[in-house]
This record gives C-alpha cells, sequence and structure tokens, in this order.
C-alpha cells in the first residue's frame, strides 16, 4: 500500500503543469528520476528572494555607515573634502551609497569618483565628496562630543605616560607637546594634570594653530609638585 501511495503521489505531480510545480518539487522529481529530461524552472520562493534582499540592505547600509563615520572622524581632525574607499558585491550598490551621502548633506564632487572589478566580482569604489556648509554642524552634533572626549583622553594618558617616564629616569620638570582639535581641549587637560599633582608653570605654555586641519599643537612646561614626587 505504501508504494500505490508514492506511486498516486507521484501521478498526481505528473498530472499537474510541471511550471506549477515548485522548485522544492521539481528537484525532487529530478532527484528521484535522474534520468529525467526536465529542467529546473521554478523561481525561488519569496522567503529566499527576501533574504538576499536583506543582504542586500545590509551591505549598502554597512558600506554606508562606515563611509559616514570616516567623514565625521575627518570632519571633527579640520577637514572637509575626502575621499572615501568602500567594497560592495554589485555595482549598483556604489550609487545607492552616493545617494546616501548626499541626503545627508555629502557632496559628490563631479567626475570624483571611480571603481574597479575584484576577481571574486564585487567592486572597489572611491569617492571623493565634501560636505556642504549646512550639513557641517548637523554631522558633528552627535558624535562630535564623545570624539571630543576620546581625544582629549588619549592625549592626557599620552602626557601622563611621559611624565612618569621622564620621572623615572631623574627629571622633575618637562617641556609636554601635544595637538587637539579644539583650543579649550588644551586647558581641560592641563585641569586634569593639575588634579594629579602636575604644576603648570606660569607662562610656561604656548599654542598655535595648524592651518592644514585646524587643530591646535600645545607646549606646556610642567613639573611635579612635592606632595606628589613619590606618589606617580
Amino acid at each position: 500500500m505504501k508504494h500505490l501511495a508514492t506511486i498516486q503521489k507521484e501521478f498526481v505531480k505528473e498530472a499537474r503543469n510541471w511550471d506549477d510545480l515548485s522548485l522544492d518539487e521539481q528537484k525532487g522529481y529530478i532527484k528521484r528520476h535522474p534520468k529525467t529530461k526536465r529542467k529546473i524552472t521554478a523561481k525561488p520562493t519569496n522567503s529566499s528572494s527576501n533574504n538576499q534582499i536583506t543582504n542586500k540592505e545590509k551591505n549598502i547600509n554597512k558600506a554606508y555607515d562606515t563611509a559616514l563615520s570616516t567623514i565625521k572622524e575627518l570632519q571633527n581632525e579640520g577637514q572637509d573634502s575626502f575621499v572615501i574607499h568602500m567594497t560592495l558585491p554589485n555595482y549598483e550598490d556604489g550609487y545607492k551609497v552616493f545617494d546616501k551621502l548626499k541626503n545627508d548633506g555629502i557632496e559628490i564632487q563631479e567626475r570624483g569618483f571611480g571603481s574597479s572589478k575584484n576577481t571574486d566580482g564585487s567592486y572597489n569604489f572611491f569617492v571623493s565628496c565634501k560636505i556642504n556648509e549646512y550639513s557641517k554642524n548637523q554631522l558633528s552634533l552627535n558624535d562630535n562630543e564623545s570624539i571630543k572626549n576620546k581625544k582629549i583622553e588619549e592625549a592626557y594618558n599620552t602626557a601622563i605616560s611621559t611624565i612618569k617616564r621622564l620621572h623615572n629616569n631623574g627629571q622633575d620638570s618637562f617641556v609636554i607637546n601635544m595637538n587637539l582639535p579644539n583650543y579649550e581641549d588644551g586647558f581641560k587637560i592641563f585641569d586634569k594634570l593639575k588634579n594629579d599633582g602636575i604644576e603648570i608653570q606660569e607662562r610656561g605654555f604656548a599654542s598655535s594653530k595648524k592651518w592644514s586641519n585646524g587643530s591646535y599643537n600645545f607646549s606646556v612646561s610642567c613639573k611635579i609638585s612635592e606632595h606628589m614626587v613619590g606618589n606617580l
């Protein structure tokens, strides 16, 4: 009876139009009948198609997020023109990323982009762009403070590390040099050093603006206060 049920099932499938069978049904039939001359004609189900769309969107969004993050970082270093590099599976995906950047006020410069195809079929893109005046402040509103604090912390850690190293070599007076995006950031580091018992000598600091990217170079003369000599 089991064999009869199988034969009936196969008969029903044969009776249906081959093109009406699902992809899995066609594959199953061909697997059971390896000598058949029939070929797969069914298209992938919607779920498979949706997965492809989802992966495509993920790749586009990932490339966009990486590009925008790079642009924000470079902007906070004083730049407003950039060359962005990215790799995407499909050629048209690059233009979708460009469109998303344009919506954020990133101007793609005329003839400022190019592409090359990789051996795996993906594409490398480079694009020259700049931030338009309207969007300059908008881009940095959310990220500027956290990036600024990170740079202050990095500069402070470098300064205190240098002071400790020189102190261990027998010095108690130092000249510390550092570069920061904003003028007021230098004084925030001075305050942090003072809290650690590092005395900033009167008129012992200088600053200069680095015109290539708008950042500031600082030079500060300092020494370790008496009560901190043995504690660093």
